[in-house]
């Protein structure tokens, strides 16, 4: 919930966290307000250590790439970033792109060959899970857990990628 009011002519926005209902949001977005201005003693701000705290119990999966970098105790190379980012972008192209060659016959003109749904996590605004509907083999893959839809699509998307691999399918697929 976001607050926008001008005070003396000046415009003044504040964001209150997520929260599951409306009148919650509202309720702590108020509580944001009266905190600034001194009047309320209800909202009590993060510190960065406890944001810290927090992203260092995170499951791997559910970090961003550069999150997982800065939490890491520096296993990872630095010089093998750019490949994965260059991977991270790809990957979508390549599973597509076998998906269309092994299933052209089955696929009518501007058919999808996958069908992407995300589910929202109830305790976290920025956890989603992808599923990846694959109408030619009749079968839904889903992912984990990530931050954000990208790198939930991604993830459901290497699932894929795996069954397709099991299967013999994927051989095409670095």
């Amino acid at each position: 919930m976001v607050l926008c009011f001008k005070l003396n002519g000046v415009p003044h926005q504040f964001a209150g966290s997520w929260r599951i209902s409306i009148s919650e949001a509202v309720s702590d977005a108020a509580q944001r307000v009266l905190w600034y201005f001194g009047q309320g003693t209800g909202f009590q701000g993060t510190s960065l250590s406890a944001a810290a705290q927090v992203a260092e119990s995170m499951p791997p999966q559910l970090l961003s790439p550069k999150e997982a970098l800065t939490t890491s105790s520096g296993n990872a190379s630095l010089g093998s970033e750019p490949r994965h980012a260059v991977e991270d972008k790809t990957i979508l192209m390549q599973v597509q792109n076998m998906l269309q060659k092994t299933f052209s016959k089955d696929t009518a003109a501007g058919d999808k060959v996958w069908v992407w749904t995300y589910e929202p996590s109830l305790a976290d605004p920025q956890v989603f899970r992808a599923f990846a509907q694959v109408p030619a083999l009749g079968r839904t893959f889903q992912g984990d857990w990530c931050r954000g839809k990208k790198f939930a699509q991604r993830n459901a998307c290497l699932a894929v990628k795996a069954f397709l691999e099991e299967q013999g399918l994927g051989t095409d697929i670095p």
